[in-house]
């Protein structure tokens, strides 16, 4: 018989906590997103700026982001949903696109635009290990229990219900 591993997840405090400490983290929108909608990893990595609508409070998961060895390529998402977007994560996506912005400037023709939401300071995909390894470094930073950034989903579902 098989026994599903049990994901541990944060209370509403903790999560106020872990934001707290990454607040000044240059990808803190990511972790925002990751926490107030439950998006799996590929799907953060693999959203686009076109699939954020700004004005209406909402994106579209229409891909992910895979890793294949060291190397990451896009892919069809398990579902393709529409996520409405409370005040905090929009305000956050909007500092993000103001920050992104002025890194494109800063980096000029080494940019590698794909039209990501979330990237490297180059502009190229993050890999999902790395964006798992950023994880675990700010919560290891923390007092908090280790959850591993998919418990967040879990943790997104306990406190405020599936999406």
């Amino acid at each position: 018989m098989s026994r599903r591993r049990y994901e541990q997840t944060w209370n509403a405090e903790q999560v106020d906590a872990f934001l707290a400490a990454v607040k000044q983290d240059r990808l803190y929108a990511a972790w925002l997103v990751a926490i107030s909608t439950g998006m799996r990893t590929g799907e953060i990595l693999g959203l686009r700026w076109q699939d954020v609508d700004l004005e209406a409070n909402r994106l579209c998961v229409r891909q992910t982001l895979i890793a294949i060895g060291d190397a990451t390529s896009f892919a069809e998402p398990k579902t393709r949903r529409q996520i409405e977007l409370g005040p905090r994560a929009m305000a956050a996506l909007r500092v993000h696109r103001t920050a992104q912005m002025a890194e494109r400037l800063t980096a000029g023709p080494t940019w590698s635009d794909g039209g990501l939401v979330f990237v490297r300071t180059n502009g190229s995909p993050i890999h999902p290990d790395h964006f798992q390894r950023m994880f675990r470094r700010h919560v290891g930073s923390v007092d908090l229990p280790r959850i591993s950034l998919h418990g967040l989903r879990h943790t997104r579902a306990r406190l405020w219900g599936r999406s």
